[in-house]
């Protein structure tokens, strides 16, 4: 029943765009019962949604794992997700704004989490920023502060791409902006120029 519910909420969520439009009355009927069999799987419809999210991000991690495992240069490994990301996003836009681009989708503590940051492959970046700076393909630096920095980048040519679609009208033009994107990211990397200290 608790899969039924998870199930029922994301299907409506990607059919309305946003947590606030999908009343609890309309999950239950989706899946047949009533108010009372949801909270007895899930304290509150906050609670129900973080399910949703968790089994969204599943499927994000994974592409992001495995785009990153096709080398074995920690520098290029980075470079394949941050097109996996890209890629993740603009196919998966309702799933993307779900999980990045709407209010309370990351919770305010989420730095301190190791849930969430496991789940979301925060952790995965930084230990790929790690391990470019333990091979000495980047110089030495604070990973925590360059995975947030490579992540601000990615993340906002994501949200552009979505958002507004007119910064590249075809596919040619937003593969050339995204190769443009991982070039500049690993070029100041490489270099450590103080954004990426």
């Amino acid at each position: 029943m608790r899969d039924e519910l998870v199930q029922a909420a994301e299907e409506l969520l990607a059919e309305r765009g946003s947590v606030e439009q999908v009343p609890v009355a309309e999950i239950v009927r989706r899946v047949g019962v009533t108010a009372p069999v949801l909270y007895q799987h899930f304290a509150d419809k906050d609670a129900l949604f973080v399910a949703v999210h968790a089994r969204r991000m599943d499927d994000f991690r994974d592409a992001l794992r495995r785009a990153g495992r096709r080398t074995t240069s920690p520098l290029e490994s980075l470079g394949r997700r941050g097109r996996a990301y890209i890629r993740y996003a603009t196919t998966k836009p309702d799933t993307y704004v779900a999980l990045f681009m709407t209010p309370r989708s990351l919770p305010d503590e989420f730095f301190d989490d190791p849930s969430m940051r496991a789940l979301t492959a925060f952790d995965d970046l930084v230990g790929n920023i790690r391990a470019c700076i333990d091979t000495g393909e980047i110089p030495a630096a604070d990973p925590e502060v360059l995975a947030r920095v490579v992540w601000a980048q990615v993340h906002g040519l994501a949200s552009l791409l979505i958002t507004v679609p007119e910064i590249a009208r075809t596919a040619a033009e937003r593969s050339a902006l995204v190769e443009r994107l991982v070039a500049a990211i690993t070029a100041g990397l490489v270099a450590g120029t103080p954004a990426s200290r």
